[in-house]
């Protein structure tokens, strides 16, 4: 078993940040999204759930919008 640490979440750090509009047409739901790709830890940054306002990397394309993870379980 390993465990790691990084002080990284403590420190205040200004770094550019790539963002990137997408659009998910929709006749229920037409919603826009900003993808951010966070070079410091090679990722996109989870997007919003229109629904419950969580964020979340799994959302799911519904006929009635998009929903995350949580709010698909609760239909």
């Amino acid at each position: 078993m390993n465990a790691g640490m990084s002080l990284v979440s403590v420190l205040v750090t200004n770094y550019p940040c790539y963002v990137s509009k997408a659009g998910v047409p929709s006749t229920m739901q037409p919603s826009g999204y900003d993808l951010v790709w966070n070079p410091r830890f090679k990722r996109f940054e989870p997007l919003v759930c229109p629904a419950c306002k969580n964020q979340s990397y799994t959302l799911h394309f519904l006929c009635t919008g998009i929903r995350c993870q949580n709010c698909f379980k609760n239909l």
